[in-house]
């Protein structure tokens, strides 16, 4: 081929590539700059409907084009350069496949005459992220026109019905583009026939929940027991809605579970503080449990279903059992897609008396819960999330991140009416790219966003900040001063290591940092002070951002301590 003609190529296959992506659904490319990925940037820069998001780190890229696959059960397209580059997004890719969230990883590469010599910014990219794709493409750029929107119309439609990543790798000669008179009138002239876009209708899928109803109507004591949620929206809440609206069955709903806010009585909350009591946990034995959604975060609620002799069907989208303990009897595996359920006249029995003694509890513990944080003298981790839930007043989203923040909404959180969903990175679990993902859960959410997060995981993601600088997120930071998730480990015995190895505490000035990307930056040591700086964000229509409070450590896990240990020390 005349080299002429390779600029001109590249550009219009990257341009009939991208078009397609935008009439085929996709509304955001998020761009990490480089050389070998010019005719995709070209042409993405050249479409006006796309947003474009140029973010300079792409592990930070990465998970921000997740927090818009998690928001808006789209994917986001990524684009980078060729080499090391893409590698960065590995992080992001797990946990995009593990939590079901459609992507698009769109990375430019040396072209074949160039592989295996040497040459700077070549490795190789074929199938770079193992088995965590749903597909892997070597793009062809001479293919026919056709070839190119029909395979990228097939990977919008098999990232958003499968849920999860397609990794398309475009190698790339020189030139890179024409010259630019030829650039100009190749992207004036470009036009692309969307009646060729191949959409066609979604399946409309139907799951018959008749079983499961009449699993449920032969029972006397059943329990339903949700964990986090990773589809907004999907089988899973539809389920789980229709249960919630139709029985009085006790559904034990963690804070990741989507179901927190809805006002249904027989939602149960603060498990998590008698549930670790031999004596309550015979209590509550159930005769029948339903877990929905993945394996719940709650040690309480873990032990409850490891101790339970009833038995156990668990419903959820996951591609692998969501089981780690093993304790289930049956398995039903949900559509990633969306869909009717088909249920019958079955009529569930009254489980008034059953519902009652979970309630009672519940109701116990929450005032026991918050009778030990109001006599605290300290500002605690507990005091953070008492005083977030009950006083965020504006409708809002919120992303929390994993370790303790998750575990102590869960714990905490009291007042769920004012939040839309809890988003989270419960994939794989992992602390890294919290701040790039919440950032991105923000940009496709149409409610304000919050962020709550430690400070180990605010500045694990510290090149996360160039992106919070430029996004409308609040982030509130809870500085205890370390991982102290660990002093819930046996290994907190062991001083002599467990410091500086597991706690590892930091002496970053968090506000100092905050100024070097020009973000807002509040410090505040009481709860009076973290309301008043709630409410004084909830009047700002734009920007971001970071609350810091900082909480008394010990004083934190004496709470935690406290509340676990009260139902243990009361007698039959």
């Amino acid at each position: 081929m005349d080299k002429k003609d390779t600029g001109h190529k590249n550009v219009s296959w990257a341009l009939r590539f991208l078009t397609t992506l935008l009439h085929s659904g996709v509304t955001d490319v998020v761009i990490s700059p480089g050389s070998r990925s010019t005719p995709l940037v070209i042409a993405a820069s050249s479409i006006n409907a796309l947003n474009t998001h140029v973010i300079l780190d792409e592990r930070s890229a990465g998970f921000f084009a997740l927090g818009i696959g998690k928001a808006t059960g789209r994917p986001a397209c990524l684009i980078c350069t060729s080499g090391t580059a893409a590698a960065n997004y590995y992080p992001a890719v797990i946990e995009a496949a593990m939590s079901y969230t459609p992507l698009i990883v769109l990375s430019a590469d040396r072209p074949d005459n160039l592989q295996n010599r040497h040459a700077p910014q070549t490795i190789n990219q074929k199938e770079l992220f193992g088995k965590y794709p749903l597909k892997f493409i070597q793009a062809n750029i001479h293919e026919k026109e056709q070839h190119t929107v029909n395979l990228a119309s097939s990977c919008v439609r098999k990232a958003v019905s499968d849920r999860g990543i397609i990794h398309v790798n475009t190698p790339f000669a020189k030139p890179l583009q024409p010259d630019e008179q030829e650039l100009n009138q190749l992207l004036a002239d470009f036009c692309i026939d969307i009646s060729t876009i191949e959409n066609p209708d979604e399946e409309y899928l139907i799951f018959d929940l008749v079983d499961v109803l009449t699993k449920l109507q032969s029972s006397k004591k059943p329990v339903i027991i949700v964990g986090p949620a990773t589809i907004v929206y999907g089988f899973e809440q539809k389920i789980l809605k229709f249960l919630a609206e139709t029985s009085n069955i006790p559904i034990v709903a963690e804070s990741v579970s989507g179901m927190r806010g809805l006002s249904h009585k027989n939602i149960i909350t603060f498990y998590e503080a008698y549930l670790r009591s031999n004596r309550v946990m015979e209590e509550l034995e159930a005769d029948f449990i339903l877990r929905i959604g993945f394996p719940p975060i709650s040690i309480a609620l873990t032990s409850y279903l490891k101790e339970a002799k009833a038995e156990q069907w668990i419903l959820s989208h996951a591609r692998m059992k969501p089981d780690p303990d093993n304790t289930s009897t049956k398995w039903i595996q949900l559509p990633t897609q969306y869909g009717s359920m088909q249920t019958t006249d079955v009529k569930l029995n009254n489980f008034d008396s059953w519902l009652e003694k979970w309630k009672s509890f519940d109701k116990s513990a929450r005032g026991i819960s918050s009778q030990i944080l109001k006599n605290s003298t300290e500002f605690t981790d507990g005091h953070v999330f008492q005083t977030f839930t009950n006083c965020v007043s504006e409708y809002c989203d919120v992303f929390v991140s994993n370790s303790l923040p998750v575990r102590d909404l869960d714990f905490f959180g009291t007042n769920y009416s004012n939040i839309n969903f809890v988003y989270h990175n419960r994939g794989a679990s992992g602390i890294d790219g919290i701040t790039s993902t919440a950032c991105g859960v923000s940009a496709g959410s149409t409610h304000k966003s919050w962020l709550l997060t430690g400070e180990l995981a605010f500045l694990h993601d510290t090149t996360g900040l160039m992106t919070l600088a430029k996004s409308n997120l609040n982030v509130i930071v809870i500085n205890n001063n370390g991982g102290n998730i660990f002093r819930m480990l046996p290994v907190y015995t062991h001083q002599h290591i467990y410091t500086d190895y597991f706690e590892t505490p930091q002496n970053v000035n968090i506000k100092k940092l905050c100024e070097a990307f020009g973000i807002e930056h509040v410090v505040v040591h009481s709860a009076v002070e973290l309301n008043k700086a709630i409410k004084k964000r909830e009047t700002e229509t734009e920007g971001s951002a970071v609350i810091e409070c900082v909480t008394n450590p010990d004083a934190s896990q004496k709470i935690r301590k406290q509340i676990w240990n009260h139902q243990r020390e009361q007698k039959n």
